[in-house]
């Protein structure tokens, strides 16, 4: 990965790393990196790396110490003491802990919408948008009261497919301030 790294010496132990990626500066000093990926893990980055071979270094000696199998050596080196079952434990002088009560799941599909209260109008119901409180105008003559479709109809007799190809005396009236 370092091969396509163009590394430049900026003087004392800074670095600059240019890179597919962009643009870097490496400080071998202060282990650290402008992609910050050295100072988070632990472990150089790749644009380090490239800083660390332009001298001819190892970039095992730029890792922290944590990962060394010298230090993993050390944290186990003492001897880990059996321990007793829990019924040799001393007992306590407080009294015991309450679980806290089993929450049981609901069942069925989760509710998605809020519930609505009994006041508020309901606007969006089975996939259909509601036009209460909306006042329809004809788009030939501008008047509120009807549409397209009954312009010229108002206090008439309708015996056409309005109302299912019956006649009758019905009359299809609608006043003009009706909210549909």
């Amino acid at each position: 990965m370092t091969y396509s790294h163009n590394t430049t010496w900026s003087g004392g132990d800074q670095y600059q790393i240019i890179c597919n990626d962009g643009q870097f500066v490496v400080n071998k000093k202060e282990k650290t990196c402008t992609c910050r990926r050295w100072e988070l893990t632990g472990v150089p980055c790749s644009h380090a790396i490239s800083a660390i071979y332009y001298n001819h270094e190892k970039p095992e000696t730029y890792i922290e110490d944590c990962y060394k199998v010298s230090t993993f050596l050390d944290i186990y080196s003492h001897i880990l003491y059996p321990t007793q079952d829990k019924t040799c434990w001393p007992k306590s002088p407080q009294c015991p802990m309450i679980p806290p009560e089993v929450v049981m799941k609901k069942r069925g599909q989760k509710v998605r919408l809020r519930r609505k209260d009994a006041t508020e109008k309901i606007g969006f119901c089975n996939g259909k948008v509601s036009k209460t409180g909306k006042k329809i105008t004809c788009s030939i003559c501008g008047v509120t009261g009807h549409n397209k479709r009954f312009h010229g109809h108002q206090g008439t007799n309708t015996n056409n497919d309005d109302n299912g190809g019956q006649t009758g005396t019905s009359t299809t009236t609608l006043p003009q301030d009706e909210v549909i």
